[in-house]
Order: C-alpha cells, then sequence, then structure tokens
C-alpha cells in the first residue's frame, strides 16, 4: 500500500504543469488555487506514507532481536524515502528556465 500512495503522489506532482502553479488567467480563474491545493495534498501524502513507514520499521522490525529481519523494515522506510526525494528532484528538475 506505502508504495502505491508514494507512486501516486509521484504522479500527481510530476504530472501538473508549472505554469497551473504560477498564476490565474481570465479564461480559467481558479487554476492556481486548485494546483496549489493539490500540491499541498501532494506534501501531506508524502509525509503520512514516511511516517507510517517510520512508524512500522521502528515497532515491527526493529524490536526483533534478529538481524536480517531488520533490513526488511529499514528497506521499506529507505525505499519510501527515496521514491520522495525522486519525485521532488523530478519536479525541479523539469522546472522551466528563468526569464
Amino acid at each position: 500500500m506505502f508504495p502505491v500512495l508514494m507512486l501516486l503522489a509521484h504522479l500527481l506532482l510530476n504530472g501538473m504543469s508549472f505554469s497551473e502553479l504560477v498564476s490565474d488567467t481570465d479564461d480559467s480563474p481558479g487554476v492556481a488555487t486548485r494546483a496549489r491545493l493539490l500540491l499541498i495534498l501532494i506534501v501531506v501524502i508524502q509525509c503520512v506514507v514516511l511516517a507510517i513507514a517510520c512508524f512500522v520499521m521502528a515497532t515491527v522490525y526493529l524490536e526483533k532481536i534478529d538481524g536480517a529481519e531488520q533490513w526488511a523494515g529499514i528497506s521499506l522506510f529507505v525505499s519510501q524515502l527515496l521514491m520522495a526525494v525522486a519525485a521532488w528532484v523530478q519536479r525541479l528538475a523539469t522546472l522551466p528556465p528563468r526569464e
């Protein structure tokens, strides 16, 4: 479930164009407001997924003594963290150049 939500956040973040975030037009008022609300929703989804992955890592996997099972929890958290970082790096890499 975690990778699905993080993938959804990644697609939503990189699916919108930068012009939607910048300003409204007379033809379609409220586009920037909806895009900014979607951006806030994306950040909340990513924070919740990272918090749940951290909780699962700490309570389920790291409490066990066996070292082999600890790496499963660590890899769960690290994979979600890398997906969140990759989404923002891709978003920042595709910004239009400044004028």
